[in-house]
Parts: structure tokens; sequence; C-alpha cells
């Protein structure tokens, strides 16, 4: 088994994540250096909750300001990716995971800061969004641009995109 993991997680869908949390935290688990970049909407995972999005001019604060309306702020308010049903999809699918003893996003985060995993973020997104390193959790430790992402991937013996 190879010894290094990165992972590329561009969504903040609910179902994604929780596939991507479990093959990171299973890599982990088996004793694999991890690796998450944190880009696109994936953002939202690590955005900590209350965050607000900042805008500079009248555009950037209307489109962030929408931003603020229809994305979530914190990993236990994702969507799902299919049957979202303006967010009844969602509340049933983390129902359904607890009665089935499945853990949550902010317990496999947990799990996965506790296992050693990094969490990387993606400055593009993060400008675009308005978002500043301050509303980010604690755990991301970095906010990199694609060059330094790529030299933190070149040695991964498996590299996953989400």
């Amino acid at each position: 088994m190879g010894n290094k993991m990165s992972l590329v997680l561009s969504t903040d869908h609910l179902d994604k994540v929780c596939a991507a949390l479990t093959i990171t935290n299973a890599a982990a688990a088996s004793g694999m250096e991890v690796s998450i970049l944190f880009t696109c909407w994936g953002i939202n995972v690590v955005k900590r909750k209350g965050a607000r999005p900042r805008g500079e001019g009248f555009l950037d604060r209307v489109v962030t300001a929408e931003m603020n309306i229809l994305y979530p702020s914190g990993s236990d308010r994702l969507p799902l990716s299919r049957f979202n049903f303006l967010g009844l999809g969602s509340w049933l699918m983390r129902r359904r995971m607890k009665a089935k003893g499945i853990q949550s996003i902010p317990e496999m985060l947990a799990d996965a800061t506790d296992l050693g995993v990094r969490y990387i973020a993606c400055d593009n997104p993060m400008t675009i969004m308005g978002l500043r390193r301050e509303d980010l959790i604690d755990e991301v430790e970095a906010v990199v641009g694609a060059a330094s992402y790529i030299k933190e991937a070149s040695d991964a013996d498996i590299t996953l995109f989400v």
C-alpha cells in the first residue's frame, strides 16, 4: 500500500462529502499520510459556522449576499446532490444516517483531524466567495494556490477528485 493520499474535494453535497471523508478516514486509519484540498463549493465544508462572505463594491456585495442566503455555513448543513427538496432531503438523510449509526459530517471531520488528516483550502474560491482565512475552521492549516497544491500532491501514491 502507498504511503500518501491526496484528495481534492470540490463539492459541498452531503452524499459526496460523506463518501470523500469515509475514504480519507479509512486511508488515514490505515497509516497513510492524507491531505484534503477544499476547492470550489468544497470550501463550504470547512467554512466556519456563521461565516459571512464580504464584498467590495456593489456587485460583490450582491453576489456575496446571495451566497450567504443560498449556501451553507458549517458542515452540518450540507445539501444533497439529488432530491434535496429545499433541504428536506438532506434533513431526512442526516436523520437516516443517525438512525443507522453512521457518523455525521462534523463527526467524520473530527475523526479525520484526530487521524492527522491535513486540511488545505484553495485560495481562488475563497477570493470569489469573499471569504477570509478567519472564516474557515481552525483545522485548515493553509490557504494555497494551485501550484502549491500540485507540489503537495506530486508525491502522493493515490490522488482522488470528488
